[in-house]
């Protein structure tokens, strides 16, 4: 057969595509730092973001079905930000920022609607968080950045940082852990990633992505719907797990940062997030229709501590309240809620347990760092989970009788459980 006769590309195939183009919007940011990437003429980000939108508009064109509740949601929630962004006028800042949002941080909201709708689409998000991560602890021992091992005794890829180094290797930590206490086969595969990302984790020292590992593990081990038996089981490997991991990197020879052993330890405060946090959560209570974005930057405290330099408070859900306003911010909340709630409700097998595992961890390290724009991974989860909520509904409402002869008629049929 010819190259002109051969077969076109399935529709399973260019959503599969898509999806890659949307975890790679997601992660792009935390490696186009890369002395390698770095060079390339192209903005990897609005490459990435573009690649993405086409494949959006591609599922609209090709009428791919979708969940109109979901998008309605995301689309409402994109709408109350409009609250922060009319504050901005006339401010002469947050013009960027507002960009972004409406831009590239929104196709990260939207895309798992279109491109991660079937279970093999999900099951490939999965994969990629564990195989970026395995390759990005290779990557940062193989060009590491010098300055940082040297003089802090941290692992890290050259030109990244620590956090979204950590954020990568994190990522991959919490599905390989859940899936060595819960799969059945491949215990040895899962059980090196788990050791090899979690002791990695530990090396780099950004401690936001350490204590959403813990946090994340724990949730999804304790409030995944496996049975009992088996959650009880599974608490105690992935616990021991952990454990053993993280004392191992204190306690032997290697190198590595003090900040983590502090962190545990009860001996280490971080003085700035500290001020950023309590001026925020002042400034929420004075301004119900929020500051604008990025005018946490121009609060009288932080002007007068930081030079006036764009900042944010290193958590999502106070910076949404912050700058968006108390309707935003209940809606995050709101969404957060009926997200973990679906993951919840979703885990009845060992790879939908660590997707609730990692929905968990995505919404814990926004809490940590970076801003509405720099969470995108934790936009894409969020959304995720809001999907199997409203599957999870319908399908109980499927599996409730109705009398008479229109049982039928009112009947819905259930989509099955996801992986």
């Amino acid at each position: 057969m010819s190259m002109s006769e051969s077969r076109p590309e399935s529709p399973t195939t260019r959503r599969l595509v898509g999806c890659v183009a949307l975890f790679g919007l997601c992660y792009v940011g935390y490696v186009k730092g890369v002395p390698v990437l770095a060079r390339v003429p192209v903005d990897l980000t609005v490459l990435a973001g573009a690649v993405t939108a086409g494949a959006v508009g591609a599922a609209l064109l090709g009428r791919r079905p979708f969940d109109g509740r979901v998008v309605a949601g995301v689309l409402g929630l994109w709408a109350l930000f409009g609250i922060g962004a009319v504050m901005t006028v006339g401010t002469g800042h947050g013009g960027p920022k507002i960009a972004l949002l409406y831009t590239l941080t929104l196709v990260c909201a939207l895309g798992p609607c279109f491109l991660l709708a079937t279970p093999r689409a999900q099951r490939l998000w999965l994969h990629l968080s564990v195989a970026v991560g395995v390759a990005m602890v290779a990557a940062a021992v193989v060009l590491r950045d010098m300055a940082s091992w040297t003089e802090f005794n941290r692992l890290n890829l050259a030109g990244t940082n620590t956090i979204g180094t950590g954020r990568v290797i994190g990522a991959a930590a919490v599905v390989a852990t859940i899936m060595l206490a819960l799969a059945p086969g491949r215990r040895w595969w899962w059980a090196a990633v788990a050791v090899v990302c979690t002791g990695a984790v530990v090396m780099v020292g950004s401690r936001g992505p350490v204590l959403s590992l813990l946090v994340a593990v724990l949730v999804a081990l304790f409030l995944g719907r496996v049975p009992l038996s088996r959650r009880a089981t599974a608490l105690s490997v992935g616990g021991v797990i952990i454990a053993a991991s993280v004392w191992f990197v204190i306690e032997s020879s290697l190198r590595h940062p003090k900040r983590i052993e502090q962190l545990f330890t009860g001996e280490l405060t971080d003085a700035g997030r500290e001020d950023f946090l309590r001026e925020a959560l002042s400034a929420i209570a004075r301004h119900p229709l929020g500051v604008g974005w990025e005018g946490f930057s121009f609060l009288p405290g932080i002007l007068t501590n930081y030079g006036g330099r764009p900042l944010y408070p290193h958590n999502l859900v106070v910076e949404i309240f912050l700058e968006g306003g108390w309707l935003a911010g209940a809606a995050i909340l709101v969404l957060a809620v009926l997200s973990i709630r679906g993951y919840i409700l979703n885990s009845r097998t060992a790879e939908s347990v660590a997707m609730l595992g990692l929905g968990v961890y995505w919404f814990a390290v926004a809490q940590t760092s970076s801003d509405i724009n720099g969470n995108r991974m934790t936009w894409a989860m969020l959304v995720l989970g809001l999907m199997y909520y409203f599957q999870a509904r319908d399908g109980r409402r499927a599996e409730q009788p109705v009398d008479g002869p229109r049982r039928a008629e009112h009947g819905r049929v259930s989509q099955p459980a996801l992986f």
